[in-house]
């Protein structure tokens, strides 16, 4: 199995209302070669080199000189979704409450069980764990994140310490990776 994730927000920025991971996976290098070929084909179609969702939805970047209006932007993004649901990928999130979290969550614990992103991260460790315990007992997966410089470093060091100290992690998560989102046509879809 090949799981492909992504984050937004930080719950250090104040103006941030929600933290989220969110990602697909798919059961087999077919089904991602299908969903590639989809992916792409709706790229080409639009004129654009990646879907980013925050600049596509701000108009930034390479969307600004397409001055695409909401009912266009709402329409490139049901094919992006037709390709998703089409392939049959299977959706993982978790989002957290940010303003809760800053006033709820003590500092103590923050310390030493990490920040809200370390929070999804790890929920979403567990989700997966446990669908694949029940679902696909003898498969193991393949975990793959965005290039953040600020949380690769860290959800490393998070899958380590869960295959160290949980059966089900040992068992199906089988390798961490850090991709490049422009050339992992998956990790646009968990954006």
């Amino acid at each position: 199995m090949y799981l492909f994730c992504d984050d937004s927000g930080k719950e250090s920025a104040l103006d941030n209302k929600v933290v989220v991971i969110a990602g697909y996976m798919a059961p087999s290098n077919d089904s991602w070669t299908a969903f590639d070929a989809f992916w792409r084909s709706q790229l080409l179609r639009h004129g654009i080199s990646w879907l980013h969702m925050k600049d596509f939805l701000g108009g930034y970047g390479e969307y600004k000189a397409l001055g695409w209006n909401w009912e266009t932007k709402k329409k490139v993004l049901e094919g992006f979704i037709d390709v998703i649901k089409m392939t049959q990928l299977i959706g993982f999130g978790v989002g957290v409450d940010a303003e809760a979290w800053r006033t709820i969550v003590p500092k103590e614990i923050v310390k030493s069980e990490g920040d809200c992103q370390t929070f999804c991260f790890t929920r979403i460790m567990n989700m997966v764990t446990n669908r694949m315990a029940i679902a696909a007992p003898r498969d193991s997966v393949q975990l793959s994140f965005d290039s953040d410089e600020t949380y690769a470093a860290p959800r490393f060091q998070r899958f380590l310490k869960a295959r160290e100290k949980y059966q089900n992690a040992r068992r199906h998560l089988d390798s961490f990776a850090i991709c490049d989102p422009k050339r992992y046509l998956a990790l646009q879809a968990a954006d």
